[in-house]
């Protein structure tokens, strides 16, 4: 969860604040983080990481200069689906489909790139 390294304290040993440069320190943000890691109910998760959201907005822990967006471009015959976690990888390209022919009924020849 990108959150705990982004908001969580910084902890080299519990491996937790590896992106959190301003260096934002919350118990109460900590406990729902650590909650988070914990919790598979998506109703219940997603209720804990607004409230920790919430905690950091009301203490004013980071102020977001600006949010990028990813773009990612594929050649014809290919689809790319990014991942949430902004990576990119070669299991997120696929062949789209759009030349009107199922996979099966031809093979792909050429190079991946």
């Amino acid at each position: 969860m990108r959150l705990v390294n982004i908001l969580g304290t910084v902890d080299a040993k519990k491996g937790i604040g590896s992106s959190n440069w301003g260096r934002y320190s919350s118990l109460a943000v900590d406990h729902a983080l650590d909650a988070a890691t914990a919790e598979f109910d998506a109703a219940k998760l997603e209720a804990i990481l607004q409230q920790s959201v919430k905690v950091v907005s009301d203490e004013v822990g980071i102020i977001p200069l600006f949010h990028y967006e990813n773009i990612w471009a594929a050649k014809k015959g290919l689809k790319v689906t990014p991942a949430v976690s902004d990576r990119t990888t070669a299991m997120m390209v696929r062949r789209s489909g759009s030349c009107g022919h199922h996979d099966r009924h031809h093979s792909y020849t050429g190079r991946w790139i």
